[in-house]
């Protein structure tokens, strides 16, 4: 556990040194969300730092980014002007500290209900985190960009910010299982606690603000403890909205600005295209009848940040060229406005919530009738007040609404992927709803804080309690049968990082998924040894294995996939003859081989 909470201190320290000296120099509106916010901008620094010193081959430890996250603040504490209060709380930002930190704990209890990594993307970035680990870089050869020779489908030219954090902090916890899972957590609580206080600066209400977080809080389709690099992006983007609309206040906001704008370009290409033609675009667009030089200066932002992003991409097009990018992403097809269109939804997808745990989608019939409702006073607000926020948050609501149905278009952004975004306009529409609700109602004598009650033990009901039963159930795993799972599992009573390799699976995710050490998916010699193990006799696997200092290996339902039942069966009786190795574990579908 001493491990785990130096890396937590790691990341938070580091964090917030990043976050401070990008705004030092800053005005907030009040020491909470100075110190809150910071850590979001500081993660976006931390991403962009790691993508510069990567270029220039400095190694990406965490001792690198302690010393210059902590560069800034010591010197201004050495010079006496380090300053840090905590005043008094409000009561609004309590209360979102509340939900943040109750989210985080039911994703955190629902995560580690199993003792595995769920469905199959988050192997892969156990994979690349490793990578990332092990060789203090995420840079890896450009001939390992194929099928079969490839170290990870989330390893460059992916975009690398989730699997670059991971792989720094893993350094310190030593737990890639851990690690993913509680930072997957962690980072969705700070995704509710950056959407407040950047729907309270768009809004100028902590009690709107408030209830966009609350809704957020219980919608299932704004994030599940999946892990996946969608989580980060997640938080990241209301960062990058509340620097871009802070810039109106001044100018100096350009530069946290435009790094967490270009740290979201560099963590899902989703949320990048999310972010600057469905958030960013409508925003300066309907800012500028209204603040004409200030949607210049976010615009310009903007383009600052697609030039930061560029640190990286830049370097990936020479790398790989667009045809690697493309296949390491799974970009098939020649259309660039029309990227994973085929999900269609009706009616009812839109009313119900079906179980999954992977981009949740349906709104529940509370919030589909509260939204409802909320449109027509937004609408009014909108045309009776002229503020543009709202007609801000009515072209998201419109554009996010085109893009979860732009299974029927010629343009759109991986619709099953767009209701996490859609869940922000959503939260933002109803809360103001709810507000116009709660003043007609004060009218008739009814008291605010009891309808504001109604409201939120009726979202509580539904969809509350659905994403609560959604985020902790029991979901499988895609590498393993059940009579292969077993014998996995038992790895477990393995000390950490035990060398162990699986010699018919080439990426080895599922060991190293497993806290286990493998090297087999960045090492060519090893793969091409496995394709060839056939032809292999006991002798050579037992010099082969130690020689790459393994202590383990396994033989399970992989190799009968590769090579049929008879060659496995084969196999398996000449290493029994040979007396070579020892057996560990057996199940029905997997023997665990001492070398």
């Amino acid at each position: 556990m001493l491990r785990e909470i130096i890396s937590l201190v790691f990341f938070l320290v580091t964090s917030y040194g990043i976050g401070y000296s990008l705004t030092f120099f800053l005005q907030f509106k009040n020491a909470w969300e100075q110190h809150i916010m910071r850590i979001g901008i500081g993660i976006a620094g931390f991403i962009l730092l790691g993508i510069v010193l990567n270029l220039i081959h400095v190694p990406l430890h965490p001792a690198v980014f302690l010393v210059i996250a902590l560069m800034i603040p010591l010197y201004d504490y050495y010079r006496g002007m380090f300053r840090s209060s905590m005043p008094r709380l409000e009561l609004y930002t309590l209360l979102a500290i509340v939900l943040a930190i109750l989210l985080f704990g039911i994703m955190l209890y629902g995560s580690f209900r199993n003792p595995w990594l769920e469905n199959g993307d988050p192997w892969e970035y156990a994979v690349a985190a490793q990578y990332v680990a092990e060789h203090h870089t995420f840079s890896k050869p450009a001939d390992m960009n194929t099928f079969d020779y490839n170290v990870a489908h989330y390893a460059e030219p992916y975009p690398i910010a989730y699997s670059l954090i991971m792989g720094v902090i893993v350094q310190l916890s030593k737990s890639i299982l851990w690690t993913l899972k509680f930072y997957n957590a962690l980072f969705i609580g700070f995704a509710l606690l950056f959407a407040y206080f950047f729907s309270r600066a768009l809004t100028g209400s902590a009690v709107k603000a408030f209830l966009a977080t609350f809704l957020l809080f219980v919608m299932p389709i704004f994030l599940t403890h999946f892990v996946f690099s969608m989580t980060l992006a997640v938080a990241l983007l209301p960062v990058a909205l509340y620097c871009a609309w802070n810039i109106r206040e001044h100018r100096a906001w350009m530069i946290p600005a435009a790094i967490s704008i270009a740290a979201v370009l560099v963590t899902q290409m989703v949320a990048g295209a999310t972010l600057g033609f469905l958030f960013l675009a409508p925003l300066i667009i309907i800012l500028f009848f209204y603040e004409r030089t200030n949607a210049l200066l976010i615009a310009a932002a903007s383009a600052l940040g697609a030039l930061l992003a560029g640190l990286y991409w830049i370097p990936m097009l020479f790398k790989y060229g667009l045809e690697g990018i493309k296949f390491q992403n799974a970009i098939g097809g020649s259309s660039v406005v029309k990227v994973g269109g085929a999900d269609v939804y009706g009616l009812m997808d839109f009313i119900t919530i079906p179980p999954k745990i992977d981009s949740t989608t349906g709104l529940g019939i509370v919030v589909f009738i509260l939204l409802l409702a909320s449109l027509a006073f937004c609408i009014l607000y909108a045309v009776q007040k002229k503020q543009a926020w709202m007609w801000i948050v009515l072209s998201w609501f419109v554009l996010h609404l085109l893009n979860v149905n732009s299974g029927r278009l010629p343009f759109g952004f991986v619709p099953h992927r767009a209701w996490v975004y859609f869940a922000i306009p959503i939260a933002l529409i109803c809360a103001e709803g709810i507000t116009q609700m709660s003043k007609l109602l004060h009218a008739y004598k009814v008291p605010t804080i009891a309808t504001l009650a109604v409201f939120c033990a009726l979202l509580v009901f539904n969809p509350g309690f659905t994403k609560f039963q959604l985020n902790t159930s029991i979901w499988p795993q895609h590498w393993l049968g059940p009579e292969e799972l077993d014998a996995y599992l038992w790895l477990k009573e393995l000390p950490l990082g035990t060398p162990v390799t699986s010699l018919c699976r080439y990426q080895d995710n599922v060991i190293i998924g497993f806290d286990k050490r493998s090297t087999s998916a960045w090492d060519v010699e090893q793969i091409d040894y496995k394709k060839a193990l056939l032809n292999k006799t006991p002798e050579e696997t037992s010099a082969f294995l130690e020689g790459k200092q393994y202590t383990h290996f396994i033989i399970d339902g992989e190799c009968v996939k590769r090579w049929g039942m008879n060659e496995t069966n084969t196999l398996l009786q000449t290493y029994a003859e040979s007396q070579l190795f020892g057996v560990a574990r057996q199940t029905q579908g997997a023997i665990v081989f001492t070398v």
